[in-house]
């Protein structure tokens, strides 16, 4: 069951990374750990597959901003009316929140791959109002918050 104390971050998208860092961060006052240039796994309506995405996290928080530059022909396109992309939770168990939200109307639009018959480690569930939240295992909380915190190399 997802409470408002496990809400994680809230992502925006930006055409060029660089460009957003400055622009919200001069907007919110915010500043940023280091961008990581990420190859992930991808499973949504053309298959699987690999994608590169640059995302790049505000040290202040939490709650924290994401920025990511938007992917064309991912769910990490850019809209041209909103740059809000999702809220990020962390949930104790991805595949029964997933069940739990498909039961109140929200369907998968793109995850992890399951891998060896396991949920997927994460999962955007959209709803028919188009409200996008990206549920998040939280075995993964502490990692976050140490690359939020500056304890992270670029690389690592």
């Amino acid at each position: 069951m997802i409470r408002h104390e496990d809400i994680h971050h809230l992502a925006l998208v930006a055409t060029d990374l660089q460009r957003g860092m400055e622009e919200v961060g001069a907007v919110y006052g915010v500043t940023w750990t280091y961008p990581r240039h990420l190859r992930l796994g991808l499973r949504d309506s053309a298959g699987d597959r690999e994608v590169a995405l640059s995302v790049v996290y505000s040290n202040q928080g939490p709650l924290f901003l994401e920025l990511f530059e938007a992917v064309p022909d991912t769910v990490w396109a850019a809209s041209p009316h909103v740059n809000l992309h999702h809220i990020g939770v962390y949930v104790d168990d991805v595949g029964s929140e997933i069940e739990r939200l498909e039961g109140l109307g929200l369907a998968i639009e793109a995850c992890s791959p399951p891998v060896a018959g396991r949920p997927p480690g994460w999962a955007y569930m959209k709803s028919p109002a188009a409200i996008r939240i990206e549920v998040l295992d939280a075995a993964g909380r502490e990692a976050n918050l140490r690359w939020a915190r500056g304890e992270v190399l670029p690389g690592s």
